[in-house]
């Protein structure tokens, strides 16, 4: 097992985003799949081992992203004792019949099955059987039957790795570990490890890795899989640029005073220039953007999830009903509406599972960028993403999640096309149950 200390600069530094789906907790369920994309269908995301710049038009101008390896430097790994422990696979509800029946669907060999149906390595309570597999059975399994054992395992809190896994997209994974520097043999060895579930690749066996590649080349993949795409975002501004629309639409939540003066300011520079996006945020968002809950000394902070960064996005000073859900549902019944089409600035996005119980929540910045806060965990910051890294880690296909978008009423009036008001009154409202 790597020492803390070993691991220490990769830690917080993207718990929980598109690769750590750590939050989901057990918000998500099997029905049947049900996707709604807000703009197009979710990208591949950058690789933050070569971040390049992204631009993008629409009605908030002109922005320009960078991709950023954010780090918290004096991170930990806080699920090290969680991944690194031997195979041991906790089947909850599962009688030793309806066990051995399983295994025998599974795509094992002969000698894995008589194996892994070996009741020395079972131990039958009466509400689960839990199996402690040999390493080397763990490692020989063939993509199809780890897809097959540890779907059914990812059901149980009690199996942390696969309910958990590092997800990758279905082209990403060898790219993502080459581009952390790992060598061509111990990507093809750790590939072998890897699984598909609900149309990501997934990788749980972070504990055989470490016993399969040097220690060097370990650290690499640990630096590698827990980094995900952060992006600092800039508004590009010329002497032809429209202040009044880009103060229409930076302004929202009747700032447009605050943010007109800088703006019109810029547009005296004659060569044009950008300002960071950070400038033109109300204050909740602006203070905590690219920060750790953990780094404020604040012992409230470590309680701010997606909901409650979500609720207070235009608040001075957070309203801290917001740490309780059913004020959340009701200030979302009375002051929002359900729109649909394209998001504006300061719409909040809602990933919403089975019986309209949000999955998590996130605020429409610009072109594809949200601000979020993945999870009420202190490893996670407030940070500017990408849709699609936000859908990889939330919409799992194989689960009933859908996409709503809700705005503040008096924010909903606005012109036609994108991001604009008239469409935004045609949507019933759902039943809302708000989860962290």
């Amino acid at each position: 097992m790597l020492p803390k200390r070993k691991i220490r600069f990769y830690a917080r530094s993207f718990l929980l985003g598109s690769l750590w789906p750590l939050v989901l907790v057990a918000l998500l369920d099997s029905s049947a799949p049900r996707l709604v994309v807000l703009t197009a269908a979710p990208k591949q995301s950058l690789d933050p081992a070569a971040p390049e710049m992204i631009q993008e038009k629409g009605p908030w101008g002109v922005i320009q992203a960078l991709g950023l390896p954010l780090a918290d430097a004096d991170g930990e790994l806080p699920d090290q004792s969680e991944r690194l422990q031997k195979p041991r696979w906790v089947f909850d509800h599962f009688s030793a019949d309806a066990l051995t029946a399983f295994l025998n669907t599974c795509d094992l060999s002969s000698a894995q099955r008589s194996v892994l149906l070996d009741r020395k390595f079972w131990t039958i309570t009466a509400s689960s059987c839990v199996v402690s597999p040999p390493e080397e059975i763990v490692l020989a399994l063939n993509s199809r039957c780890r897809e097959q054992i540890y779907s059914v395992l990812a059901r149980s809190p009690a199996n942390y790795p696969q309910r958990f896994p590092f997800r990758f997209p279905l082209n990403g994974f060898a790219a993502r570990l080459q581009g952390g520097g790992l060598a061509a043999a111990d990507v093809a060895q750790l590939k072998r490890l890897s699984y598909i579930d609900a149309g990501t690749v997934c990788f749980s066996d972070l504990d055989l890795a470490e016993h399969l590649i040097s220690p060097g080349q370990f650290k690499n993949l640990v630096g590698t899989i827990y980094e995900i795409p952060v992006y600092r975002l800039s508004l590009q501004i010329t002497p032809d640029s429209n202040v009044d629309a880009l103060a229409g639409y930076w302004g929202k939540g009747s700032r447009e005073g605050l943010v007109k003066p800088l703006l019109t300011a810029l547009t005296k520079v004659p060569e044009g220039t950008g300002i960071n996006i950070s400038f033109l945020l109300p204050p909740f968002a602006r203070l905590r953007l690219y920060t750790y809950p953990d780094s404020w000394h604040n012992p409230e902070m470590a309680d701010e999830d997606c909901t409650f960064s979500s609720m207070n996005f235009f608040n001075e000073n957070p309203d801290t009903n917001f740490f309780n859900p059913d004020y959340t549902a009701r200030t979302i019944h009375s002051t929002y509406i359900p729109i649909r089409g394209q998001p504006t600035f300061g719409d909040v996005i809602a990933i919403m599972g089975t019986n309209e119980k949000v999955i998590h929540m996130c605020v429409y910045i610009a072109g594809d960028f949200v601000f979020t806060k993945n999870g009420v965990n202190p490893e996670a910051p407030w940070v500017f993403m990408q849709l699609p890294d936000v859908y990889l880690a939330y919409c799992k296909p194989a689960n009933s999640t859908h996409v709503e978008i809700f705005r503040r009423k008096e924010l909903a009036p606005g012109p036609p096309g994108p991001g604009g008001g008239p469409t935004a009154t045609v949507r019933q409202f759902p039943q809302l149950a708000v989860g962290q």
